[in-house]
């Protein structure tokens, strides 16, 4: 991966984690960064917490940079240039991102056999579905409050009594009372009125640690009234079931690499491309740019093989896609774009542009790295 050293060594490290150090190169550049001294850790942490990248962070220089001269610390086998107190937190961030994925995990295969029992197809999208593959399993893929399932809208009363009958209940967690509140009347109508999502259902766990852990219901790879769409009946003619690391008896059923791919451009793109989601805090960011990289990179001959350009083009969606991938073209330095044929799908007047709230394109400033980097929307539009 080639450098670009204007944003600095923090951020030249941060864009090496998320394509992953098991590259031999990507390692040496790495090790690179730190020989040299100059990472401020104060703004690398600060850039991963923001982007969602602080285990992966921890992940790969816990599992990458030992070594056999040790610091201050005798407990602390890392490279010289990782300050001790600064390696005793990464290992508290993994460890305890180990823990919660162990619970999400714990969630996640109880609900799905309740819904295989009751008869309602399912996919699960998003970090329950990239943990164990793209990521290993290894506890680097951050969780934040949710498990993501997919399924049918007519199975949506199904699958409210199976969470219902698991204890789940409608509504926000409050975590300093580790109380559910109900939802709003307001918010409990907009779902009503946009039916691409069950209401959100929580479960409180009784953890110290993880109080809750959220539900989420979506019946489509796009939204409400969106103008893309993808057949849901096709995507679930090529689901897999998939194991979990140390759990003899659980599997989950997860859409094939292809469709993983189309529906996490899709989400990206959402957030992305509406302004609205700038305002809720949930602009895009490294960790949704790194799941569509290591799907990539774990899957591209796959995704190649499956005539991808052609798919794009019968679903309508080449202008959302291509928009994605050629943003993490540019960001990363990858040629997916012109890999996969789609060269001449990329719509290059939209790149740089959102959709606001009075329903314009609204040009934003720079490239999609500067976006990312930018703590704050002041400088984008």
């Amino acid at each position: 991966m080639q450098m670009n050293t204007e944003l600095g060594a923090e951020w030249d490290l941060l864009e090496l984690v998320c394509m992953g150090v098991d590259d031999e190169q990507r390692l040496r550049q790495v090790q690179d960064i730190l020989d040299h001294g100059k990472v401020h850790w104060g703004e690398l942490l600060e850039q991963a917490i923001r982007h969602k990248v602080l285990p992966l962070l921890a992940e790969a220089i816990i599992s990458t940079q030992q070594t056999d001269k040790t610091v201050q610390d005798k407990e602390v086998h890392l490279h010289q240039a990782i300050p001790v107190m600064v390696a005793k937190h990464l290992q508290q961030v993994l460890d305890t991102n180990k823990y919660k994925t162990a619970m999400f995990r714990s969630h996640a295969l109880k609900i799905g056999k309740a819904l295989h029992e009751a008869g309602v197809q399912y996919c699960v999208t998003k970090g329950i579905s990239f943990e164990s593959t793209i990521y290993k399993g290894r506890g680097g893929r951050n969780f934040d409050h949710d498990i993501d399932f997919m399924i049918r809208q007519s199975d949506g009363e199904k699958a409210s009594a199976v969470l219902a009958k698991l204890g789940y209940e409608i509504g926000q967690y409050d975590p300093f009372k580790n109380t559910i509140n109900p939802m709003p009347r307001k918010e409990l109508m907009i779902y009503k009125m946009h039916p691409d999502h069950l209401p959100p259902y929580v479960g409180l766990t009784g953890d110290p640690l993880v109080g809750a852990i959220g539900i989420d219901f979506s019946f489509s790879f796009t939204w409400f009234n969106s103008t893309y769409h993808v057949p849901l009946e096709r995507a679930f003619e090529e689901t897999r079931a998939v194991s979990f690391p140390g759990i003899a008896d659980g599997q989950l059923f997860m859409f094939n690499p292809v469709y993983q791919f189309i529906f996490t451009s899709l989400h990206l793109f959402r957030e992305a491309w509406f302004e609205r989601w700038i305002e809720f805090e949930q602009d895009v960011n490294l960790l949704k740019f790194t799941d569509i990289v290591r799907l990539w990179i774990a899957y591209g001959e796959e995704i190649k093989a499956s005539g991808f350009s052609d798919l794009l083009v019968a679903f309508g969606i080449t202008k959302p896609v291509t928009w994605v991938l050629e943003h993490m073209d540019r960001t990363f330095n990858m040629d997916v774009v012109d890999t996969l044929e789609l060269r001449d799908h990329v719509d290059v007047g939209m790149l740089f542009s959102a959709y606001s709230a009075d329903g314009e394109e609204r040009p934003w400033n720079g490239t999609m790295r500067k976006r990312l980097f930018l703590k704050g929307a002041e400088g984008l539009f």
